[in-house]
């Protein structure tokens, strides 16, 4: 351009710079796809209705809307907000300082609380998801970093290297619990301070827990202990031990299953009952209950119920310090019962059946100590004899096959010969109901007697005719026979020798 004169062209000159500077300051525009391949700096706002590629460097201070895709490939730097309603490929490294959303139902920063946003835009966490919230997180087991993260904290691991899963959290107690070092393949842990270092092994909640074994589980609880006992498993409660494999304790307070080899044992609960050594042995609950080296064994409950080492499949039902001696022996209850091999005690209390089979139904202080004996009951009866029976109060059968039957009267009544029957009724015996038969089983009187002998031991002399007497009685002496023919009425025959 030609000027007239320098006063125009100063003023031509001044126009050109006053409106530069006026663009410099204005919002940018652009209607259209956009490509930047150097660098543009505004002050203002930039609104890109169309496809925008970025290859040098964006600076914007104020606010950013894209309604069509952004592409960056070098660094870009808002200073405002970013909206991008398309999408968005980053080649480079895209830095906002202010809120950031990628498609509302997409993704969401918030700047000003560093929070994300996933389907939402009210980020209540760290990452917020919403609208599905599915989370897939793949990788390859056995493949991958080792995990460095250790020490105090709560947090939430997912390790593809060991397929393995740990939330809640690790404190002082012990640091080391989700150490890679203590975290099992295909493991899983949850809570405060709990481990699960064998693979497959799982510890589902509570604290402390220590679950060392392969193919074990631990539900909950506090201080519960897993070591030596691959596919075993304790419910919850507290510091409960297992050193056996396919054990299981249900809960309760310090249950132990402890030994060498393979065990199938199970305690459901109760307090500081034990199974030692002991193969497929069974404490259902209780308090202080033992099976030591006792393959089979079961207590069902009860308090201080053992078994003597070695005597296996023994049962005892519960009750308190009963003692199973033998193997096969039974005690249903009662206190301080103890049973031998195959015996069996139903109750009571002190009372001891050392025979092989013998049998105490009940009853105190009664002693079946011969084989195959039997003790129903009472008190302080003893059969020794083998296949012996004992009843009442201080009834003895000493010998084999002795039947002892004694009333309430405290003293000893002993059947001391084989094979007898011998009863103690101070009160009498009453047999009614029917004909009684000696030495027959087919009686046809009130007492029929199969012999050619009956024997009345002490002689009797009436002192009078008319003495004392009821009908039938029948007495002897030296001299005669007296029979008792009616009330008060006696009649005699003399007797001689031949």
């Amino acid at each position: 351009m030609q000027y007239k004169n320098l006063a125009e062209r100063k003023f031509f000159h001044f126009i050109a710079l006053t409106l530069g500077l006026f663009l410099l300051v204005l919002p940018v525009s652009v209607w259209a796809a956009t490509t930047v391949g150097s660098n543009i700096s505004t002050g203002g706002t930039l609104d890109v209705t169309g496809n925008s590629i970025l290859g040098g460097t964006l600076g914007v201070t104020g606010n950013t809307t894209l309604s069509g895709t952004l592409g960056v490939t070098s660094n870009t730097t808002l200073g405002g907000t970013l909206g991008v309603t398309g999408n968005t490929t980053l080649s480079g490294t895209l830095g906002v300082t202010g809120a950031s959303t990628f498609d509302t139902n997409t993704l969401y920063v918030d700047a000003s609380s560093d929070k994300v946003g996933i389907g939402t835009t009210s980020t209540e966490f760290k990452l917020t998801i919403d609208n599905d919230g599915g989370i897939i997180a793949t990788g390859t087991y056995g493949s991958g970093a080792d995990l460095s993260t250790a020490g105090a904290g709560a947090r939430m691991i997912w390790y593809p290297k060991k397929a393995a899963f740990r939330a809640g959290a690790v404190d002082s107690t012990d640091l080391t619990v989700w150490d890679n070092a203590y975290i099992g393949n295909y493991s899983v842990a949850f809570g405060l301070v709990n481990m699960a270092a064998g693979d497959y092994s799982v510890v589902a909640g509570g604290f402390n827990n220590f679950n060392y074994d392969d193919y074990s589980s631990i539900l909950g609880g506090e201080e519960n202990y897993i070591d030596g006992g691959a596919h075993s498993s304790i419910g919850g409660g507290y510091w409960h031990e297992i050193y056996q494999d396919y054990a299981f304790i249900g809960g309760g307070y310090y249950n132990t299953i402890t030994g060498s080899s393979d065990s199938y044992s199970f305690i459901g609960g109760g307090i500081e009952n034990n199974i030692v050594n002991t193969s497929r042995g069974t404490i259902a609950g209780g308090i202080e209950n033992e099976i030591n080296n006792g393959d089979y064994g079961f207590i069902g409950g009860g308090y201080q119920n053992t078994n003597y080492s070695g005597t296996t499949r023994i049962t005892i039902a519960g009750g308190y310090s009963n003692y199973v001696i033998g193997s096969f022996g039974t005690i249903c209850g009662g206190n301080n019962n103890e049973a031998s091999s195959s015996a069996f005690v139903g109750g009571g209390a002190n009372n001891t059946a050392d025979g092989n089979y013998s049998t105490i139904g009940g009853g105190n202080t009664n002693t079946a100590s011969g084989s195959s004996s039997t003790i129903p009951g009472g008190h302080t009866n003893t059969s020794s004899g083998d296949y012996s029976f004992a009843a009442g109060r201080r009834a003895k059968a000493t010998q084999d096959g002795a039947f002892a039957l004694a009333d309430s009267t405290d003293a000893d009544f002993t059947v001391g010969t084989a094979n007898v029957f011998g009863g103690r009724f101070s009160g009498g015996y009453w047999f009614t109901g029917g004909d009684v038969g000696i030495g027959t089983n087919a009686p046809t009187d009130k007492l029929d007697i199969n012999s050619d002998t009956i024997r009345i031991r002490t002689a009797k002399t009436p002192a009078t005719a008319g003495a004392t007497c009821d009908q039938g009685e029948i007495v002897w002496d030296t001299s005669y026979i007296y029979i008792c023919t009616a009330t008060d009425t006696w009649k005699r025959a003399s007797i001689a020798t031949w």
